[in-house]
């Protein structure tokens, strides 16, 4: 029997996240949100993917995962798109998914175009991220959760 997979994802600015889940994702159903779908007892492995928007995961996904049920026992994951690329932003969502039984099992992380405060002035940096390797190294890792 195949697990069933959601990843609940929050994007705005560049989109940088939902382009990068639209095309890594293959077999995850992808609910943006605000979403309505709020009981995940069905799913075997629950997502939670968002840009970093001023050093934090994206509000509306942060309260999405207070709102949800049926998270007990449920190996969670997230993924990240910044400026800086960095993995230390993937434990964001760990402690809302603790509180509500969910096992954290990992997260991935990429560059994402960003032109927040100064670097719009210049234009922005990481332009043309998430690129076709990160979209590869994400697929690796949601290949990898079993």
């Amino acid at each position: 029997m195949e697990s069933k997979k959601i990843i609940f994802y929050f994007s705005e600015h560049h989109n940088n996240t939902e382009k990068l889940i639209q095309e890594a994702a293959e077999g995850y159903q992808l609910e943006k949100v605000p979403s309505a779908i709020t009981d995940v007892s069905k799913y075997d492995y629950i997502g939670f993917a968002s840009g970093i928007y001023w050093g934090v995961f994206g509000e509306k996904l942060t309260q999405h995962i207070d709102k949800l049920t049926g998270l007990k026992g449920k190996k969670c994951f997230s993924i990240c798109t910044s400026g800086s690329g960095s993995s230390g932003y993937v434990t964001a969502p760990k402690s809302g998914i603790e509180k509500k039984g969910g096992e954290f099992i990992g997260g991935f992380s990429c560059e994402g175009f960003d032109t927040y405060g100064m670097f719009g002035v210049i234009g922005g940096i990481k332009k043309g991220h998430p690129d076709k390797t990160d979209v590869e190294n994400c697929k690796k890792f949601l290949n990898s959760l079993k």
